[in-house]
């Protein structure tokens, strides 16, 4: 079974046994946790957190080390606070930005947001909703919904897990955009 990896963070890089990120260079962060249940007792944990950069990628998972299940879980709170404290939130402006002032669509997954809206790019059929139909967008049990008024009542329209290259931004970046482009 696999160690588990060493990380080391200053203030303004990550390094997860030898590979160094800085901040700055992430383009992309996911993390997952599955917590899989029989008959209400845990069977089974996944923890899983991944950054990307324009020339790599680093996985990391945290199952199957030879440690207690408490120190994996440690390691993947740490890593997640990391990215949400030094990471995610220069993400979700320059995300804002490239709508706000240059009017480009970000794509999170089949998830399209644009000043006007945000869309679903389903299989068969895509979806379009106005940011003042947007009601909520929450994290819940490793995965990313999308909470819109329509039909008359508020339902999911989307939902991603939280694996997805940037997924973990949308909360915070749809509340973001609904408060930047809804009038009034």
């Amino acid at each position: 079974m696999p160690e588990l990896p060493s990380i080391a963070v200053t203030e303004r890089s990550l390094q997860i046994d030898d590979d160094l990120f800085g901040f700055d260079e992430v383009t992309s962060v996911g993390y997952v946790k599955y917590v899989t249940r029989a008959s209400g007792a845990v069977t089974n944990v996944e923890r899983r957190f991944e950054l990307w950069t324009p020339d790599r990628r680093r996985s990391v998972n945290l199952d199957g080390a030879r440690v207690e299940r408490e120190e994996r879980n440690d390691l993947w709170a740490q890593l997640v606070a990391v990215s949400q404290q030094a990471i995610e939130p220069r993400l979700r402006n320059e995300a804002l930005n490239r709508i706000q002032r240059y009017g480009e669509t970000v794509e999170v997954g089949k998830l399209a947001l644009t000043r006007a809206g945000f869309a679903w790019k389903a299989t068969l059929r895509q979806r379009q909703f106005t940011w003042p139909e947007h009601r909520r967008t929450i994290y819940e049990n490793s995965r990313i919904k999308v909470i819109a008024h329509s039909g008359g009542k508020d339902k999911t329209v989307a939902a991603l897990g939280t694996e997805v290259p940037n997924a973990v931004l949308l909360p915070k970046l749809m509340s973001a955009c609904g408060e930047a482009f809804t009038p009034g």
